[in-house]
């Protein structure tokens, strides 16, 4: 930010030394998907009304208080597969990867977390879902 000393705020990401860094593409939302978002976010606009003494007045863009949702959303995953995280499940925000040592261990580990899932009624995209690999993508970096 212009005029702002450094020392006050820096960001710095987490990078391992040697490691290739690799500058991702320019995302778009589908154009099919456009109308239903549009929606979606008008729906929410009244949720983020406030009033003045001028009049009652509603955000057009992501209020300041809500831009903490992914890291809301990454806590409560944690919650929800506490026990499974680092040692068959991996999660990153809406990133997951059910990892088994023996194949014949797979339908188990996929079972249990499919169970918490109904358990916490959350859904998955089966257009997304990758079943039985060995190697796969998660979060940019092959696993």
């Amino acid at each position: 930010m212009p005029g702002l000393d450094p020392k006050v705020a820096v960001h710095h990401l987490a990078v391992k030394k040697g490691h290739r860094l690799v500058k991702q593409g320019q995302r778009r939302f589908r154009t099919k998907l456009v109308p239903s978002i549009e929606t979606e976010v008008n729906s929410d606009e009244e949720l983020t009304a406030f009033r003045t003494p001028k009049g009652v007045y509603c955000y057009k863009v992501m209020p300041f208080g809500l831009k903490n949702v992914g890291a809301t959303y990454q806590r409560d995953m944690q919650k929800i597969f506490d026990d499974m995280l680092h040692g068959n499940v991996e999660c990153y925000v809406d990133d997951l990867v059910v990892k088994s040592v023996k194949r014949n261990d797979r339908p188990r580990d996929l079972r249990a977390v499919f169970e918490r899932l109904r358990r916490y009624q959350l859904k998955m995209n089966p257009l997304k879902c990758a079943f039985g690999v060995t190697l796969g993508k998660f979060l940019g970096f092959f696993v």
